[in-house]
């Protein structure tokens, strides 16, 4: 691991000197365990009262060594508790057992995404063998990415097995659940769907005799872990190449998997276990092949359909919702997961020497439109990205000009219409009223480096925007709080925890927006002992569901074939 001292020298010229990059580079070293009082500009409305729970990446460093990809740092969980137009702030690392053991050890031992852990000289052949079937020995359970409620408790999320229950008042951790000892699952997204009953669904990956399958988890509100099941299953069609999904989609008939070529080798994943790597070398695009969008039906559990579109990467869908016989899906689009190579601590220290920075991270809001009532006499040739042909267009929802028709081989291929022209991603809506249904507005965090510091409101339905921005500041994701007795989709206000730029690093900030018109209502602000750290809960941390992956695998592969 390279230590890095100091700030980064600059040219003179910066690419983007709106932009400051030392809002990532910072590390959060002491945690705030008793709630201090910010200070109030504007109005806090008296109806907002609860806490707003934040989690992310924290300290850059554990001893001399340093982590080189941002969402390798260990967990932070961040409380804003708001009451009578008032805001208290608090923030403590979640103690899971990497972190445990890496500040035990004052320096990184648990290999995660990015960052390999200290070797072990007096690690034996037979040792590195025998934590291939160890599981949780080696493999980091950082759930740094969401908060969630299963049933009258919160977790914190990653995309490993390993989830912890948390006091919302103190943010100590209570419990650690391993899923994949109770239930099998190898990995599940940071990123469940609760629905208004309290029941929840994730999307998992399980080993099976037959090879590793995609599955559906439903965590009812009572009894949560002891009832939870297997509702839906997906075999992986490629077995050596399981794809990489961050969230799924759901409606009121189906599950919703956007199977992207973008994947994991598990051969590469074996070397890099092996050599103790980090798991990024085992990540592989395949920007030749399609995107597979699949609809697993709620009522069977069985694949109803499969619907194809040109190569594209994602973490983050808006929402999905079935219409007039269509069913919705609304995505935030890359067109390769170079992203994640702009997150490297090295990446991020450079940015501003490279002009392609920006480039690595411009989205596309998209619409797909898929038919779910087909005429499978309306085929057409060709399969060329945009070619100008004459096609029978299946699709006939009103006002959209979205596309799809049958191939020749009789795969149903897509072509999105594009929602908003600003690169965005980390979208919210109003979630507990319009998930899974029709809905109007989505509100999202601009990733326009030229022009830095952007929440955005979107209105699907007349494809316009408004935004919000102030220089030098820099939002985090918007989270939408509805009003009491709210009279439209947008009737209340949006949350987003604010950083500076500047060497400004103990500043912390709470933004208020009023929902409807995108202005500003009030803000509370906060001096912290230390740097504020960076929160953004609704990104990647893939680190958990490679190495546990390749366990169970290779698992299966001795067992089924050599002994």
């Amino acid at each position: 691991n390279k230590s890095h001292g100091g700030s980064q020298k600059l040219s003179e010229e910066k690419f983007y000197s709106k932009y400051d990059e030392g809002i990532w580079l910072r590390s959060c070293e002491e945690e705030i365990l008793d709630p201090i009082e910010g200070k109030i500009s504007g109005i806090i409305p008296l109806w907002l009262k609860g806490n707003l729970l934040r989690n992310g990446p924290g300290k850059e460093t554990f001893g001399s060594d340093h982590f080189q990809h941002l969402f390798d740092q260990p967990a932070i969980l961040h409380r804003f508790a708001i009451e009578s137009g008032s805001v208290r702030y608090q923030c403590r690392f979640l103690q899971t057992e990497t972190f445990c053991r890496n500040s035990s050890a004052k320096r990184i031992i648990v290999t995660e995404f990015g960052t390999s852990g200290a070797n072990d000289p007096c690690r034996t052949i037979f040792a590195k063998m025998a934590s291939v079937f160890n599981l949780g020995e080696s493999s980091s359970d950082n759930a740094v990415v969401s908060i969630y409620p299963l049933g009258d408790e919160l977790f914190a999320f990653g995309e490993c097995p390993a989830i912890f229950s948390i006091d919302p008042e103190s943010l100590k951790a209570k419990e650690r659940i391993n899923l994949n000892e109770d239930f099998g699952i190898v990995h599940h997204t940071s990123h469940p769907h609760i629905l208004p009953d309290g029941t929840a669904f994730n999307l998992g990956t399980i080993a099976t005799a037959f090879g590793p399958k995609y599955c559906i988890i439903r965590f009812p509100e009572q009894r949560t872990f002891k009832d939870a099941k297997i509702v839906a299953t997906l075999p992986v069609q490629r077995r050596l190449y399981p794809c990489y999904m961050h969230t799924f989609g759901i409606t009121e008939n189906f599950f919703v998997l956007v199977e992207q070529p973008w994947v994991i080798s598990t051969c590469r994943l074996a070397k890099a276990s092996w050599k103790n790597s980090p798991v990024v070398e085992a990540m592989k695009w395949f920007g030749g092949r399609m995107t597979k969008i699949r609809l697993l039906s709620r009522k069977s559990g069985k694949l109803h359909k499969t619907f194809y579109a040109e190569a594209f990467a994602f973490f983050h869908i808006i929402n999905t919702f079935e219409d007039d016989d269509h069913l919705i899906i609304d995505i935030c689009c890359y067109d390769n997961p170079d992203i994640l190579n702009g997150l490297f601590m090295d990446s991020l220290r450079g940015m501003q020497t490279n002009p392609n920075y920006s480039s690595m991270f411009k989205s596309k809001c998209l619409r797909f439109v898929l038919p779910l009532k087909l005429d499978t006499s309306c085929k057409s040739s060709g399969s060329s990205k945009y070619r100008k042909r004459e096609r029978t267009n299946l699709v006939t929802l009103h006002g959209s000009s979205a596309r799809a028709w049958i191939q020749e081989n009789g795969r149903i291929f897509c072509i999105p219409e594009e929602l908003c022209k600003i690169p965005c991603d980390l979208p919210r809506i109003n979630y507990e009223k319009f998930s899974g249904k029709p809905y109007r507005y989505y509100y999202a965090l601009g990733q326009d480096f030229c022009d830095p510091g952007k929440l955005i409101k979107v209105d699907v339905k007349t494809k316009t925007w408004i935004t919000w921005n102030e220089e030098n500041t820099f939002p985090g994701e918007p989270v939408f709080v509805e009003a009491p007795n709210p009279t439209s989709e947008d009737d209340g206000v949006i949350l987003s925890v604010l950083l500076w730029g500047s060497k400004q690093e103990n500043r912390v900030g709470l933004l208020v927006l009023c929902a409807k018109t995108f202005k500003e209502l009030g803000r509370c602000e906060f001096s912290t002992p230390g740097p504020g750290a960076e929160v953004l809960p609704r990104m990647v941390c893939t680190v958990g569901k490679m190495r546990i992956m390749i366990k169970e695998l290779i698992r299966f592969y001795t067992k089924n074939f050599f002994i």
